[in-house]
This record gives C-alpha cells, structure tokens and sequence, in this order.
C-alpha cells in the first residue's frame, strides 16, 4: 500500500512539472526558460514577441545560426532554470516559424529601462517591454 501511495504521488508530481518529452530539443526548453525569466507575468502575445526576436536573430547574418548560441550569448538572454506550459507553448510556437514581429526586429527592452536605445527604432510594443530594429525603415 506504501508503495502505491508513493508512486501515485511521485505520477502528481511528474504531471504537475512541465518536462522534456522526445520531440523537444535543449535549445527549445532552453528558449522557454529565457521566455519564463523574461515574460512569466507577461501576455503571451509578449511571450511570442520574445520569442521572435531570439529566432529572428539566428536568421539574421549578424548573429550566430543557431538558437543555443543566440541564447548564450552574454548579456543578451536570460535564462533561469524554470518555464511554464504557456512558456513552452510559445518557444515551441515560434521554433516551428510562427513569427509576430517583422523579421527586421532583433532587440527588445523593458519599458521602464533607464538607458533608452538610442541606436534601433522602435517597431512595436507588447505587455512591458518596447521593441527594436537597428535597420531605418
């Protein structure tokens, strides 16, 4: 009987916990945890907004090709060790192509930042943050 309420216990457990099933790559998760640190109380629009500007900076020549090294560089993408479904919804959202900013817009800040960007104009906003494109229009 101990043996089924703990197994019945860890199975509440494991279900409660968003995980990584076969069809999701590190890069993925890792891209959910960066939309989590960045977004959690955020929209999921903003969420997707995020999202896009990491995928449209590994499609832009002036970054690395791929995801994980777009998210690793310094300064650049948080990214804490949890996300959520909604989190994991947009990353996924997003690897697959879905994109809600034009593929030009490749910075965001949050709203309330002291340091305006003085270098990009802004293209869009979404929930707290504004976002960018270092290209004139």
């Amino acid at each position: 009987m101990r043996k089924l309420i703990v197994f019945l216990a860890v199975m509440c457990l494991c279900a409660a916990i968003p995980a990584m099933s076969f069809t999701e790559d590190r890069a993925t998760v890792r891209l959910a945890r960066t939309i989590y640190a960045l977004a959690a109380n955020e929209g999921y629009e903003t969420k997707l907004a995020i999202g896009t500007v990491a995928m449209n900076r590994v499609e832009s020549p002036w970054y690395p090709d791929e995801l994980a090294d777009v998210l690793a560089q310094k300064h650049q993408f948080p990214s804490g060790s949890h996300y959520d479904s909604e989190s994991l919804r947009a990353a996924h959202a997003v690897v697959s192509g879905r994109r809600t900013l034009d593929s030009c817009v490749i910075a965001f800040q949050a709203r309330d930042a002291s340091a305006p960007r003085g270098d990009a104009d802004k293209c869009a906003e979404s929930g707290n943050y504004n976002f960018y494109s270092t290209q004139r229009r």
